[in-house]
């Protein structure tokens, strides 16, 4: 499981499963909120999390032996913005996203509570041609022990070899 934007948009266009769903209206920055793209589309933003200890997931259903090679989990916060050209539209593009999330992720992530940004009180008219629907996501990544080891190079110094170090002296480099 990848926390990258581009592999979630990607896994999730193919869920949806949804002809009026493309590349080209699922989008990947805060900014596109303001664009006055025609609707329907979705918007995802990366919000970022806190670093977690092994201890605060818990163990779930991770294998012991996979689970010894995790050194901390990242929990990554994404909000989704889904702009129908009505609020039938905006409903059911949130009910297919929900849908799809649980299929990809199962209980990996967590729903937060649904905001219909066009409905609040005092809404500026910010969202245009259409209703906006917002609900974060919360996805758990672990991030595993993968420490490489530092290759040792053996080399001569670039100065004299009859010099005091001119005996192949051993050199770590990085």
């Amino acid at each position: 499981m990848s926390s990258s934007l581009q592999d979630l948009k990607t896994a999730l266009i193919a869920q949806l499963n949804d002809p009026a769903i493309t590349v080209e209206n699922v989008l990947l920055d805060r900014k596109e909120l303001d664009r006055n793209k025609a609707a329907p589309k979705i918007v995802i933003v990366m919000m970022g999390g806190p670093i977690a200890s092994t201890e605060v997931i818990g163990h779930g259903k991770i294998d012991p032996s996979t689970r010894a090679k995790i050194v901390r989990f990242r929990r990554v916060k994404y909000e989704f913005y889904c702009h129908g050209q009505d609020m039938d539209q905006a409903e059911q593009m949130l009910v297919n996203v929900v849908r799809s999330l649980h299929n990809l992720y199962l209980t990996g992530g967590e729903f937060g509570e649904e905001s219909w940004l066009d409905q609040q009180e005092g809404e500026d008219g910010h969202v245009k041609h259409g209703s906006m629907v917002m609900f974060p996501y919360t996805l758990t990544f672990p991030v595993y022990n993968t420490q490489k080891t530092l290759t040792l190079l053996t080399a001569d110094p670039p100065f004299d070899h009859d010099s005091e170090w001119g005996d192949n002296q051993e050199s770590v480099g990085c």
